[in-house]
């Protein structure tokens, strides 16, 4: 992946993640989705932290809601047993998980929007 501290390719990083992760909630749980979900959440780290330097401000904590990652990682760790409630409940982590990231990642774009464009423009 290019350097996203480029002003011209943060957005689109960005916004090529949320359609990664939208994409993916259109598909159902499974143990491989779910690991898509890690590294989507990991990717989205990787940009905030090359972020940071361009955009001193960007509230990044105050985006992540602890929730979120918590089914992102129960997801993904999955109790072994064959009860269909621990079926029924990842799914759940899953869907709860791509449904946080996708809000944290639309608010981090929202924020980060008007900076990027003035960096841009001069």
């Amino acid at each position: 992946m290019e350097s996203t501290l480029d002003p011209k390719n943060i957005l689109e990083h960005l916004q090529t993640l949320l359609h990664q992760i939208k994409r993916l909630a259109t598909f159902a749980y499974t143990e491989s989705n779910a690991f898509a979900l890690t590294l989507l959440n990991r990717k989205r780290m990787e940009i905030e932290e090359e972020l940071i330097p361009l955009v001193p401000e960007a509230p990044v904590q105050d985006i992540h809601q602890s929730r979120t990652m918590k089914a992102i990682l129960l997801c993904y760790k999955p109790v072994r047993r064959k009860l269909k409630a621990i079926d029924k409940s990842l799914e759940t982590y899953y869907r709860d998980g791509l449904a946080g990231l996708q809000h944290e990642v639309e608010a981090l774009i929202a924020f980060v929007t008007p900076t990027i464009t003035k960096l841009k423009v001069s």
